[in-house]
């Protein structure tokens, strides 16, 4: 089993007391009444094809999973709906602009940061990008990624995915396609 983030929170969070106990669920204030809930936060993300059937992949800079193949895609900011933050990944991480989304699935998935996991429900989408030379045109965030890959589906080793969520994605891409 997993510790949750909750669990780190040893006082509550609105008014400091130290009589922040679980709850069913989450956790609550035996002071103030203020409950909290393990809610998960939303990410999500986009597979991309290049003109000959290629999906575009990062090598992840990072834990968890680092040096494993993931989807370009992060965390949504607030305020921000699932295909501003697809966007706004996309750009960031591989430096392409999406032109069209098509939502492929949604699959739960456990995050571990910090040494806490925190519940994620990520969002899949197959997108089509602007760029037309993939290859040439792909700008790499050296914060997010090491490095990508072009490859087609029969090259996709699924353990090499970074995410539980990822390859529920890439069994959605395989069946959209």
């Amino acid at each position: 089993m997993f510790r949750p983030l909750i669990a780190a929170y040893s006082h509550c969070p609105l008014c400091g007391s130290s009589a922040y106990v679980d709850g069913e669920p989450g956790r609550r204030c035996d002071d103030c009444g203020h409950r909290e809930f393990n809610n998960p936060v939303a990410a999500a993300g986009a597979f991309i094809a290049d003109a000959d059937g290629r999906l575009l992949f990062i090598r992840r800079a990072n834990d968890p999973a680092k040096g494993k193949l993931m989807i370009p895609g992060g965390f949504l900011d607030g305020g921000e709906s699932l295909e501003e933050a697809v966007r706004r990944e996309v750009r960031e991480e591989v430096g392409l602009e999406v032109a069209e989304l098509t939502y492929l699935t949604s699959h739960t998935n456990q995050y571990l940061f910090d040494g806490f996991h925190r519940v994620t429900v990520d969002v899949v989408f197959a997108a089509t990008v602007t760029a037309t030379d993939l290859e040439a045109q792909v700008v790499l965030d050296p914060e997010e990624a090491s490095g990508y890959a072009l490859l087609q589906a029969d090259e996709i080793d699924p353990a090499e995915l970074a995410f539980d969520s990822i390859r529920a994605g890439f069994r959605a891409w395989m069946a959209h396609r």
